[in-house]
């Protein structure tokens, strides 16, 4: 199992389709400011789009085939976390004073019981979490 996931990882951008509206449910509302087109498909491309359990096992065992990936999936968090940067208005940093190890381990807490979820969708919990205490754009409050 171990090796047709680091050969995925080494030759392969593994895409995933991914609904808006399996972001959010009735009983889970978006914050009022993450504004998420509920009709829109999108691609999940890289490590974003492998299971909790790749996850985990990459935090679990850093000697092990999988284990050099950890660095990948915090590279990914982080390429999303500056995405989510540029495309919130209100957003200069999404992780505010947290620093990314922390969200790295607040996700892999996540994890641990989601074990079948893809790696986004444990971010996006992360980020659905973190929003209220992300740092606020200042650019926008002097424009205001």
């Amino acid at each position: 199992m171990l090796r047709v996931v680091v050969l995925m990882l080494l030759f392969v951008a593994i895409p995933g389709g991914t609904y808006s509206d399996e972001l959010s449910s009735e009983n889970d509302p978006f914050y009022a400011g993450i504004s998420v087109n509920k009709d829109t498909m999108f691609k999940n491309w890289g490590v974003g789009a492998l299971s909790c359990g790749n996850f985990v096992e990459a935090r679990e065992f850093p000697d092990s085939p999988i284990g050099p990936y950890d660095a990948t999936f915090r590279q990914w968090l982080m390429g999303f976390a500056t995405a989510f940067n540029i495309k919130d208005s209100s957003t200069s940093d999404l992780l505010g004073r947290t620093s990314v190890e922390r969200a790295m381990k607040w996700i892999e807490t996540y994890c641990r019981t989601h074990e079948d979820e893809e790696f986004f969708a444990a971010v996006w919990q992360f980020t659905k979490m973190a929003y209220p205490y992300r740092a606020k754009s200042t650019l926008n409050m002097v424009n205001k």
